[in-house]
């Protein structure tokens, strides 16, 4: 089940209401009723695979005469056959959460995939923080140069000296954020090599 979980699963499955098919046609043989006709395979096929893949909602059989979950088209009238069906339908509540919990591990990602992906980011933020910080110092720069080639302009120094706050507040978050993601990645090692 570890090494090709969706296979095995969707095999289990595909067995399991073929068996619980037949099974439930020879439960039903005694039903003589038109209505309800299982002497056909696949509508004893038609009933499990509705079974199965409705009857999270529908397990309400004791609040009626029969078990119906599904459609309703077919169902089981002999008290072997709701029986059965009553089966049927936990298995397949069974299989639905296996299958959750067999997708949402596979979307985990393993150790290795883990350290990829904190590279990835890290590169990423770096090149934001040389980015920002580029424009930071030529920010400072170009004030300087301003000032020193046209002397001391109010208006112009206050729109350079809030450009520079910009770019020294982006590069400060850079910063923060690259610290961030440092402490999780010492934090992942410490964790893995507790846990390996």
């Amino acid at each position: 089940m570890k090494i090709q979980p969706l296979k095995n699963l969707f095999g289990l499955l595909f067995c399991s209401m073929l068996a619980f098919a037949y099974i439930l046609k020879i439960c039903e043989s005694a039903n003589k009723s038109t209505t309800m006709d299982f002497s056909y395979y696949f509508n004893a096929l038609w009933c499990v695979i509705i079974t199965m893949t409705t009857s999270i909602h529908k397990i309400s059989f004791l609040k009626h005469k029969s078990f119906k979950a599904g459609y309703g088209d077919f169902y089981a009238t002999t008290p072997l056959g709701r029986t059965f069906s009553i089966l049927i339908a936990f298995f397949g509540i069974f299989i639905v959460s296996i299958t959750v919990v067999t997708i949402t591990n596979l979307m985990e990602l393993n150790k290795t995939e883990m350290k990829s992906m904190n590279l990835l980011l890290r590169l990423e933020e770096r090149k934001i923080l040389q980015s920002n910080a580029a424009k930071f110092v030529s920010s400072i720069v170009a004030f300087k140069y301003y000032k020193r080639k046209h002397g001391y302009n109010q208006l112009i120094c206050n729109a350079y000296k809030v450009k520079i706050k910009q770019h020294k507040n982006d590069f400060s978050e850079n910063i923060r954020s690259l610290k961030c993601l440092f402490c999780k990645t010492i934090n992942f090692f410490q964790e893995n090599q507790n846990n390996p």
